[in-house]
C-alpha cells in the first residue's frame, strides 16, 4: 500500500531537484558567457552576460566575478561590486569571505570590501574583517576599509580611522574625511580642521566636501576660509560647494561671502537645499586669470589626454 505522505515528500524532493538543476546549469551558462569573450574586451553583450550573474546566488558566480577583478577589467568593477554585494546565500557569502577578502591580490580585497560596504548584505558578518583590513599592509586595502566602514556607519575602530588621517599614503587619507562625517557628524570638525594642512590637494578637497556634508554655519565658514587660502583649481570646487549650500552667488569673492554670512538668517542653509532640489546647478567654472581655449579658470596645470584605444578606429555615424 502506498503511503500518501511519503508520496508527497518524494514529490517535493523531485521538485526541489528540478528547480536546483536548471539553477546550477543556468549559473554555469552565465559564467561561461562572461568568460568566453573576455579577450575581446568590454562589449555590450559581455556586460549583459555579466548582469545575468546577479540572478544566480552561487559560489561559481563569485569565482567569476573575482576573476574579473584579478584581470583588472576596471570598466566592469562597478557592476561586479554591485552583484557581489547583493548575494545572500550562505555558501555564496562564505566564498566571498574566503576567496574575496582572503585573496592574495590587494586589488581584489579592496574591491570586495567596497562591494560589501555598499551592499551591506544581510546575514554576512563582514564588519570584523573590514576592521582588520584597516591594518592591512597595502594602502589601497586600508583606503577601501575606511570607505566601507564609513558607508556602513560602523564605528567600532574609530580610533584607528582617526590615526589614518595621517597615513603616509594619500589614497588612504583622502577617504578619511567622508568616513569621519558619516561616523561622527559635526564632532569630526576638529580632525577636519587639522587635515586642512595636508600637502595634497585631493585630501583637502575631500575635507571641503566633508565640511559641506556637515552643513552647519561653522562648516560653511571653514569653506570660506579655505577659499581665501587655496590657489588653483580647488577654488572652483569651493565656490561650487558654497553656492550649492547657500543658493547665493558670490563667486570667488571672499569678502562678499563673509558679508553674506554675517547677515544671513539662521535658516540660510535651507534656502540652498531648496535651490538644489529645484535643479539649479552651480556654475561649472569660476572666472580666473588663466584662459584655456576661451575658458576662464583658476587652474595652473593642464593635462592633455590622448585616447589610443581601439574604439577610436570606429567612424562616427549620424542617424537621421
Amino acid at each position: 500500500m502506498v503511503n500518501p505522505p511519503a508520496l508527497r515528500l518524494a514529490a517535493v524532493l523531485l521538485l526541489l531537484l528540478a528547480v536546483n538543476a536548471p539553477g546550477q546549469s543556468g549559473a554555469r551558462a552565465a559564467v561561461k558567457k562572461v568568460d568566453a569573450a573576455w579577450r575581446n574586451g568590454i562589449t555590450p553583450e559581455r556586460m549583459l552576460a555579466l548582469e545575468q550573474l546577479a540572478r544566480f546566488d552561487s559560489p561559481i558566480c563569485v569565482d567569476a566575478l573575482i576573476e574579473i577583478l584579478e584581470r583588472r577589467e576596471v570598466a566592469m568593477y562597478p557592476a561586479a561590486r554591485r552583484i557581489l554585494g547583493g548575494y545572500t546565500g550562505s555558501k555564496t557569502q562564505a566564498r566571498i569571505l574566503s576567496n574575496g577578502l582572503g585573496h592574495r591580490d590587494p586589488t581584489v580585497r579592496s574591491q570586495v570590501l567596497l562591494a560589501l560596504g555598499s551592499g551591506r548584505p544581510a546575514g554576512l558578518d563582514w564588519i570584523g574583517p573590514a576592521e582588520e583590513a584597516l591594518d592591512d599592509l597595502q594602502p589601497e586595502v586600508r583606503a577601501a576599509a575606511v570607505h566601507a566602514l564609513g558607508r556602513a556607519r560602523a564605528d567600532g575602530r574609530m580610533d584607528r580611522i582617526l590615526e589614518l588621517a595621517t597615513d603616509k599614503t594619500e589614497r588612504v587619507r583622502l577617504e578619511v574625511p567622508a568616513a569621519l562625517v558619516r561616523l561622527a557628524g559635526a564632532r569630526a570638525m576638529g580632525v577636519l580642521d587639522g587635515m586642512l594642512l595636508d600637502p595634497r590637494w585631493r585630501v583637502r578637497l575631500g575635507v571641503a566636501h566633508a565640511f559641506a556634508d556637515v552643513k552647519t554655519p561653522r562648516s560653511v565658514e571653514r569653506l570660506v576660509d579655505m577659499l581665501e587660502r587655496e590657489r588653483g583649481r580647488l577654488r572652483e570646487d569651493l565656490v561650487a560647494l558654497l553656492e550649492r549650500l547657500t543658493g547665493a552667488r558670490h563667486g570667488a569673492d571672499v569678502e562678499a561671502w563673509r558679508a553674506y554670512l554675517a547677515d544671513a538668517p539662521d535658516d540660510f542653509l535651507s534656502a540652498g537645499d531648496a535651490l538644489a532640489l529645484a535643479g539649479t546647478p552651480p556654475p561649472r567654472y569660476v572666472g580666473g586669470a588663466t584662459t584655456y581655449y576661451s575658458i576662464g579658470t583658476e587652474s595652473h596645470h593642464f593635462v592633455l589626454l590622448t585616447d589610443l584605444s581601439g574604439s577610436m578606429n570606429t567612424m562616427a555615424r549620424t542617424i537621421m
